[in-house]
């Protein structure tokens, strides 16, 4: 079950004869064992994840829909069935389909982050900002919420905050690659050329053999001595 959904997105049409058979041998059996488990909300779930990565969008959205038929307080169901209708260009579709996962929890952070990336879609800054802040105050494992919040303030004309804001996580979460870059890159464009610099030396030093890396942090340290 395991290896079958690990393989869904494996384009068959590049695939030998022999290894195209196996595979689609593989399929029929997930989703013949899953079809007797079908009246479990989690498997639907299972089953829109495994026809996503087959770009077979009509049985994803159908395999979402029961699963929030069965559950319709399964958030992961209609996050994944609003990020399906977005890249199916159902853009008030997805949206409204958000709106009804934050009615049912509208503490989350993951969909208050979905709206506000939505709300970036639709270019409405104002509000895009505000629900990328709450759903950054809700993180409390890993760094997404909190890093595409800062980048937002940067892209939408607040760069300084932006630069707070990672400064903040980049204490709480030290050595995050994504973070250190943005630090150095927006460092510079403010003319806080030292810093950058110094975000730059230690983005280097998490990957020594990443060229890109090291190349910054000579440019910034080069930019900073000359000052």
């Amino acid at each position: 079950m395991e290896v079958a959904a690990g393989l869904a997105a494996v384009p068959l049409d590049r695939l030998r004869d022999d290894d195209r058979q196996a595979l689609e041998t593989l399929f029929a059996e997930y989703l013949a064992i899953q079809a007797g488990h079908a009246n479990m909300p989690s498997v639907q779930l299972q089953l829109g994840l495994f026809h996503s990565a087959r770009a077979d969008s009509a049985a994803a959205e159908a395999a979402y829909r029961e699963a929030l038929r069965l559950n319709p307080q399964l958030i992961p169901g209609h996050l994944n069935l609003a990020d399906l209708l977005r890249a199916s260009g159902r853009d008030e579709e997805a949206r409204a389909q958000l709106e009804r996962a934050r009615s049912i929890a509208p503490e989350s952070g993951e969909v208050l982050y979905a709206l506000g990336l939505s709300a970036i879609r639709a270019g409405d800054s104002e509000q895009a900002l505000a629900l990328l802040e709450d759903a950054a105050e809700r993180e409390r494992d890993g760094t997404r919420h909190r890093y595409v919040y800062a980048v937002a303030l940067h892209d939408l004309g607040d760069p300084r905050a932006a630069v707070r804001a990672l400064r903040s996580l980049n204490r709480e979460v030290p050595g995050n690659p994504e973070v250190l870059l943005a630090l150095a890159n927006y460092s510079a464009e403010l003319g806080m050329v030292e810093a950058a610099a110094g975000y730059a030396g230690e983005l280097a030093a998490v990957d020594p053999e990443n060229t890109s890396w090291r190349r910054l942090a000579e440019r910034f340290g080069a930019m900073a001595g000359g000052r």
